[in-house]
């Protein structure tokens, strides 16, 4: 049996190797270098097996995110998205270009952070994008009163190849061949540090550590469903959603209430 040798054993165990083994492969490994411990071919002492256990036992590096952490990181965009197809849908209408009016304001927010390098330019043009993306449906849906399946299908595909042509120009068009946002900016948009609640144990990182546009997003949340269900304009909104024509009778707008709410819910 092949010997397991004092730099063998750390190179196993260092970063980012020593996260790849199992506990079982681990445990087999420990075994194999105590069986080997006394022979003359370099096996390595207790002391030495016993720092490779607590390097393996050693907390995850800080730079490295956890599962549960990483999920709520990947699903804050589509929780925008969801909270803006929320509105559109509450105004009686359906629209599957979401991805499409995602990618809009995602290249016009990522071209105006990296032309401007301003955060406040950066979160209007994205907004400005979705919602033109958005006025483009409604005109199509509201007042032309084409389908809205294939308007939505329709609309994604545009954003889609907008999207890539406008990157692919951009890239081109930088001297290196890529293209990144500005330190600045991404110190703007890293995770927030909360003192002791960001230290907190398994919580810690998973509820107090994310920027500013993650509690952003759950705040929207919260008031989207307060403006619905408790206030004078949401309860209009589902009324021109679910009858509109006795939203009318009532002397509710429609048609405004449905375009600004798709413009809302496309920025």
């Amino acid at each position: 049996m092949e010997s397991v040798t004092g730099e063998r054993m750390a190179s196993l165990m260092s970063s980012p190797f020593r996260r790849t083994l199992s506990p079982s492969s681990f445990r087999e490994t420990e075994s194999r270098a105590a069986s080997s411990a006394g022979s003359s071919t370099g096996g390595i002492p207790f002391a030495r097996m016993w720092q490779a256990r607590a390097l393996y036992n050693a907390p995850v590096s800080k730079y490295r995110i956890p599962s549960r952490a990483a999920a709520i990181l990947a699903s804050v965009p589509l929780l925008y998205g969801t909270l803006g197809e929320i509105l559109t849908q509450k105004a009686g209408n359906i629209n599957l270009g979401v991805e499409g009016m995602m990618y809009l304001g995602a290249i016009a927010g990522f071209l105006a952070g990296f032309h401007t390098d301003s955060l406040t330019l950066t979160l209007l043009s994205g907004m400005l994008a979705g919602a033109l993306g958005a006025a483009v449906y409604a005109l199509l849906t509201v007042t032309l009163k084409a389908n809205q399946n294939v308007t939505g299908l329709t609309l994604t595909i545009f954003g889609t190849g907008i999207a890539n042509f406008l990157g692919e120009q951009a890239k081109l068009g930088a001297p290196v061949g890529t293209v990144f946002m500005s330190a600045r900016l991404k110190a703007l948009l890293s995770p927030l540090q909360l003192g002791a609640l960001s230290e907190l144990p398994f919580i810690g990182r998973l509820l107090f550590n994310h920027s500013v546009l993650t509690y952003l997003a759950i705040l929207l949340g919260i008031l989207m469903s307060l403006y619905l269900n408790r206030s004078r304009l949401g309860l209009n909104l589902r009324a021109v959603g679910e009858n509109p024509a006795a939203a009318d009778a009532m002397g509710v707008r429609v048609n405004l209430y449905k375009y600004a709410h798709i413009l809302a819910g496309g920025a």
